[in-house]
C-alpha cells in the first residue's frame, strides 16, 4: 500500500509538471528573442562609431561585429563585440547601444529580436598625419605594449594583423613570429609576443629605439585604462603600473630625439605633471590621463 501512494503521488507531481510546462510553453515561447541575423538595414537610427583615437593611431581597420539584443521597442538592450580589432571593439559596441530599430511583431504581438551590427571602419588615405610618419616606431610599441599586456587570445592574435601592416624592411624577420600567433596555444602566444618584444628592444637604436620604448609605455597605460572600462568598473586600476610608466614616459621625455616633432615632444613632456598626484587610480585622474592621451593621439593621427 506504501508503494502504491508513493507511485501514485510521483505521477500526480509528473503529470502536475507537464500541464504546467504545457500552461506556459506558449508564454515561454513568446519570451525567446528571434533571430534577425544582420540588422543593419533594418536600424530607425544607426549611430555611427567614433574612430578611437589610439586605434587610428596604430591603424586599425576592418569589420567589428557587435551582437545585439533589441527590445519589444527597438531599444538596444544589450551589445557585445564578438569580432574585430581590439581597439575597436569598445567603440562599435558604444554606438549599437544607441542606435535605434523598428519593433519587431509576430502574430500581432511585438518581441525581443537578437542580430548583429557590422561596421566596418576604414582608416583611411592618408591614415596618418607628417608627424605619425616620423612616429611609426612609436606605434608600434604601443601595440605590443598595450595588446602584449592584455593577455587575451584575440588581442595577441590580432598582432599578426598588426605585424603585416607594419611595412619596413628592416624589421621583417622580427615581426615575422607574430603572424603565427592564431595557430599557437595561449601560453605560446604570449611566449612568443614576450620574444619579439626582447628582440626589438635589443634591435633597435637611436630615435626608432626611443620611440620604441615610448610607444610601449603608452601602450601600458591604455590597457590599465581599457580593463577598466571593460569591466564596467570592477577592475581596480594599478596606480603603481600607471606611476611608473609615466615616470618611464617623463624621463624619455628628457632626450627627445632631433627628428620629433615638436608639438609631439611638447605634449608627451605634459605628462610628467601627472606625477605630483597621489593616486592616480580614481576615475577622475584616469580620465585626465585619458584626455590628454586622446590629445597626444591626435597630433599624430588626427582625424582626417
Amino acid at each position: 500500500m506504501h508503494k502504491k501512494f508513493i507511485a501514485l503521488t510521483l505521477l500526480v507531481l509528473l503529470l502536475g509538471i507537464s500541464s504546467a510546462f504545457a500552461q506556459g510553453e506558449g508564454k515561454y515561447a513568446e519570451k525567446v528573442p528571434i533571430s534577425g541575423g544582420i540588422i543593419n538595414g533594418k536600424a530607425k537610427t544607426l549611430v555611427k562609431p567614433a574612430y578611437p583615437a589610439a586605434a587610428r593611431a596604430v591603424r586599425a581597420e576592418g569589420a567589428v561585429n557587435v551582437q545585439v539584443t533589441i527590445d519589444e521597442e527597438g531599444s538596444v538592450i544589450a551589445a557585445a563585440a564578438v569580432s574585430g580589432h581590439p581597439l575597436l571593439r569598445a567603440a562599435a559596441v558604444e554606438a549599437a547601444r544607441a542606435s535605434k530599430f523598428a519593433p519587431t511583431v509576430l502574430s500581432g504581438q511585438p518581441v525581443k529580436v537578437t542580430g548583429v551590427i557590422v561596421y566596418n571602419f576604414v582608416a583611411g588615405t592618408p591614415a596618418l598625419a607628417p608627424s605619425a610618419e616620423k612616429m611609426r616606431h612609436f606605434g608600434l610599441g604601443m601595440v605590443l605594449g598595450s595588446l602584449g599586456e592584455l593577455d587575451s587570445e584575440p588581442a595577441l592574435d590580432n598582432l599578426a594583423f598588426e605585424a603585416a601592416r607594419f611595412n619596413d624592411p628592416a624589421l621583417v624577420n622580427f615581426l615575422e613570429p607574430l603572424k603565427r600567433l592564431p595557430n599557437l596555444t595561449k601560453d605560446k602566444k604570449i611566449e612568443t609576443v614576450n620574444e619579439v618584444v626582447a628582440a626589438l628592444d635589443n634591435a633597435l637604436t637611436g630615435s626608432e629605439a626611443w620611440q620604441w620604448e615610448m610607444g610601449k609605455n603608452f601602450g601600458g597605460i591604455v590597457t590599465q585604462m581599457r580593463l577598466r572600462k571593460q569591466s564596467g568598473g570592477g577592475y581596480k586600476t594599478d596606480g603603481d603600473i600607471l606611476r611608473a610608466r609615466l615616470l618611464k614616459i617623463r624621463d624619455l621625455s628628457y632626450s627627445v630625439p632631433a627628428d620629433i616633432p615638436a608639438d609631439v615632444a611638447e605634449k608627451l613632456r605634459s605628462f610628467a605633471a601627472f606625477l605630483d598626484q597621489e593616486d592616480l587610480s580614481d576615475d577622475e585622474k584616469l580620465a585626465a590621463i585619458g584626455v590628454r592621451v586622446a590629445d597626444l593621439l591626435r597630433i599624430i593621427a588626427p582625424l582626417n
